[in-house]
C-alpha cells in the first residue's frame, strides 16, 4: 500500500512539473513586448530614420513597391507578430535598398546591402529568425553593424 502511494505521488509530482513547464512557456504571440502602434522613427547609432510602419499583412505585402524613392533618413519598418525566418524580394520596386534584419530584442542580426530591383525574383532571407525588418535607401546602412541596437521612437515623444 505504501509503495502504491509513493508511485502515485511520483506520478502526480511529474504531472505537476510538466504542467508548470507548459504554462510557463512563453507563447509566440507574446513575444511582441512593445506597443508598436505609435512608432514614427527608429534610431540606430544616434542616427534617426523617420519610418512608415507595415504591421498588417496587406501593408507588408505592398511594402515600398510603387514608391519612386526614399530620402536618406526615411525608411519602412516591417513589424511581425512573432520571430521567424523572413524572406523579402524586390517585386514592383523602382529603386535599390538596404534590408536590415532585426531580432525580437531589437538587435541587428544581418544586413543585405545594395539590393536592386533587377534581383527580382530572387529572395533575400534573414540570417536567423527576426521580428522586425527595416528597409532604407541604398547605401544608407553603411554605418550599421550586426549587434547594433535599434531604438523605436513613438510619435508622441
Amino acid at each position: 500500500m505504501i509503495r502504491i502511494a509513493k508511485i502515485l505521488l511520483l506520478i502526480g509530482a511529474g504531472i505537476v512539473v510538466i504542467l508548470a513547464l507548459f504554462i510557463a512557456r512563453p507563447c509566440p504571440s507574446c513575444e511582441k513586448e512593445i506597443d508598436v502602434s505609435d512608432i514614427s522613427a527608429v534610431e540606430i547609432r544616434n542616427t534617426t530614420f523617420q519610418v512608415d510602419v507595415a504591421d498588417t499583412d496587406a501593408e507588408r505585402i505592398k511594402g515600398l513597391s510603387g514608391k519612386e524613392s526614399l530620402s536618406e533618413r526615411t525608411g519602412m519598418l516591417f513589424i511581425f507578430e512573432e520571430s521567424a525566418p523572413r524572406s523579402f524580394w524586390m517585386k514592383d520596386m523602382r529603386f535599390s535598398i538596404d534590408i536590415v534584419w532585426i531580432d525580437k530584442n531589437r538587435k541587428i542580426v544581418g544586413i543585405h546591402r545594395h539590393v536592386s530591383p533587377e534581383t527580382y525574383p530572387q529572395s533575400f532571407v534573414s540570417p536567423e529568425p527576426v521580428m522586425y525588418v527595416l528597409e532604407v535607401a541604398e547605401g544608407v546602412s553603411s554605418f550599421m553593424n550586426i549587434g547594433d541596437t535599434v531604438n523605436f521612437i513613438k510619435s508622441s515623444q
